[in-house]
């Protein structure tokens, strides 16, 4: 190993940590519609909602996001009808309506 290679672990480490979001704007602000099979995100605070329906897997991350700013992991089954969220995609949106994307991670607010 390099010397020097050792300063660059905390920082690999934080980067990848559980309760850390994607570094760029959510693709969607919104309230969940429906979470069975899929994960429906609609942001009403339009004239034309937006809507997107997300597919799960294992490796979609769910943050919770308390009042006081701090985050703690959370689980899929956090995600419920009538919370707020914001979600990052992965890959592609689909443009159907509503659009249609695999979830890369979720923010309960």
């Amino acid at each position: 190993m390099r010397a020097g290679s050792f300063p660059f672990i905390p920082l690999l480490i934080a980067a990848c940590s559980s309760t850390s979001v994607p570094d760029r704007p959510p693709d969607i602000v919104g309230v969940v519609q429906a979470v069975q099979p899929r994960i429906l995100v609609v942001d009403s605070t339009t004239t034309h909602p937006d809507a997107i329906l997300f597919w799960t897997g294992n490796d979609t991350k769910v943050v919770i996001r308390a009042p006081d700013g701090t985050r703690s992991r959370g689980t899929l089954a956090d995600i419920r009808i009538g919370i707020t969220v914001r979600a990052w995609a992965r890959g592609e949106i689909l443009s159907s309506y509503p659009a249609q994307a695999f979830a890369a991670a979720f923010e309960v607010l």
